[in-house]
C-alpha cells in the first residue's frame, strides 16, 4: 500500500522534533523539496564562487562593489576626522548591536549562514586563484612622460619646444586616483606628480577601465605603454635603411615605436599633432601608419678618370717605357750587321 505523500522543505522540517519526524516517517512519505546531497551542496558552492560562471561573477562584483563603497566612506570620515569624537557613544552601540541583550551578535556582526558561506567562499576563491601579486600588467594603460632634458629645461625656465605637465593635462586628462597614485603638486617650479601614498596602489585599477597616466610613479612606467616626450628625436635607422635603392636611403623621423609595442618616442615640437596619434597607434596594438619615414636621395659622385692618382701613374709608367726603349735598347739587326761585317774583315 503507497503511503500518502508529504512535501516539506528543509527548514519546515527541521521544526520537528525527532519523535514527531519518526512518526511522520512511518505513516508517510516524506518529500524535501529543496534537499540536497552533499555533492549538490558542493556543485553549488563552486558555482556561486566560480568566476568563470556568470553565478560566480555577478557574486564577486556584488563583493567587490560593497568593499569598494566601504573604502569611500572610510576615506571621507578620515577626511573629515578631526580629532574629536573618537569613541563612539553607547547610543551609536545600541543602535549597531540593538538593546535587547537577547539578540544575537554573532549574527549582527557576520550575517547570517548564507552570508558567511558566501563570503568564505569569495575569500576561499581569491587565495586560491593564482592572481599576480604584482597588480595587472596593465598593458592597456597609456602613459605620457617628459625626458631629463625637456624637465631639465622646464626648471630652468629656458627657450624650449617641450610642454609642461599642466599643458599636457589640458588636452589628455589624467584619468587615474589621486588620492592613491599620487595628487600633482609644483615642485621646482613645475607641476609633477608627488609619489604615490600606498605602496600597491596599483591593485585600485585591477578591475577598472584603461588609464590614462600623466607623469606616471615610477614603479608604474614599465607596467603601461609608456610615451617619453624628446626635446629633440634624430634620424633613426629603420628595416630599409641598411640598402641603398636608387641612390635613395629611408629613415625614421619624428616618432619612435620599439618593436614590442610598449614604448614609444615622440619630438616635442610636433607633440600636440603627435600624442594622440600615437597614443591610438599604441592601444590599437600598432596597426596603423604613423607616416615617420622620410627618404633621401644621394646624388652619385662624379669622378675625373683623368685626374685619378692611378691615371696618372699608368702615363707616368707608359711614358718611362717609351723613353728607355728608345734610349737603352739597342737595334738587333743593326747589332747583328755590324758581327758580321767584322768576321768577314
Amino acid at each position: 500500500m503507497n503511503k500518502k505523500q508529504l512535501h516539506f522543505t528543509t527548514e519546515e522540517w527541521n521544526r520537528f522534533d525527532l519523535e514527531k519526524q519518526e512518526v511522520l516517517t512511518r505513516r508517510y512519505e516524506v518529500i524535501l523539496t529543496n534537499h540536497k546531497t552533499k555533492k549538490e551542496k558542493l556543485a553549488a558552492i563552486i558555482d556561486s564562487i566560480d568566476i568563470t560562471r556568470p553565478r560566480g561573477k555577478k557574486n564577486l562584483d556584488r563583493t567587490i562593489t560593497k568593499i569598494q563603497n566601504g573604502i569611500t566612506k572610510f576615506d571621507k570620515a578620515v577626511e573629515s576626522f578631526k580629532g574629536e569624537n573618537l569613541f563612539p557613544s553607547q547610543k551609536e552601540y545600541d543602535s549597531l548591536a540593538g538593546s535587547s541583550k537577547i539578540k544575537d551578535f554573532k549574527k549582527t556582526i557576520w550575517g547570517d549562514k548564507k552570508t558567511i558561506l558566501l563570503s568564505f567562499g569569495i575569500c576561499l576563491v581569491i587565495f586560491l586563484i593564482p592572481l599576480n601579486v604584482e597588480a595587472r600588467k596593465n598593458i592597456e594603460d597609456v602613459g605620457i612622460a617628459l625626458d631629463r632634458t625637456c624637465l631639465a629645461l622646464l626648471k630652468a625656465n629656458m627657450k624650449t619646444d617641450c610642454p609642461t605637465y599642466e599643458e599636457i593635462l589640458l588636452v589628455f586628462p589624467d584619468t587615474t586616483n589621486k588620492r592613491i597614485s599620487g595628487d600633482f603638486v609644483f615642485k621646482d617650479g613645475i607641476l609633477q606628480r608627488e609619489f604615490p601614498k600606498y605602496q600597491e596602489h596599483l591593485n585600485a585599477y585591477k578591475y577598472e577601465k584603461p588609464m590614462t597616466w600623466i607623469d606616471p610613479p615610477a614603479d608604474t612606467r614599465d607596467r603601461i605603454k609608456l610615451i617619453i616626450i624628446s626635446t629633440k628625436l634624430p634620424y633613426y635607422f629603420v628595416s630599409g635603411s641598411y640598402t641603398k635603392k636608387n641612390n635613395t636611403l629611408v629613415f625614421g623621423k619624428d616618432v619612435y615605436v620599439d618593436t614590442r609595442c610598449h614604448n614609444a618616442v615622440i619630438t616635442a615640437e610636433k607633440w600636440t599633432v603627435l600624442l594622440g596619434q600615437v597614443m591610438q597607434h599604441l592601444q590599437g596594438g600598432c596597426k596603423t601608419d604613423l607616416n615617420n619615414i622620410v627618404k633621401i636621395y644621394q646624388e652619385p659622385t662624379k669622378h675625373d678618370p683623368f685626374s685619378s692618382s692611378w691615371y696618372k701613374f699608368t702615363q707616368w709608367l707608359k711614358l718611362a717605357k717609351e723613353q728607355s726603349k728608345n734610349t737603352f735598347l739597342l737595334d738587333q739587326d743593326r747589332e747583328l750587321k755590324n758581327q758580321v761585317g767584322e768576321v768577314t774583315r
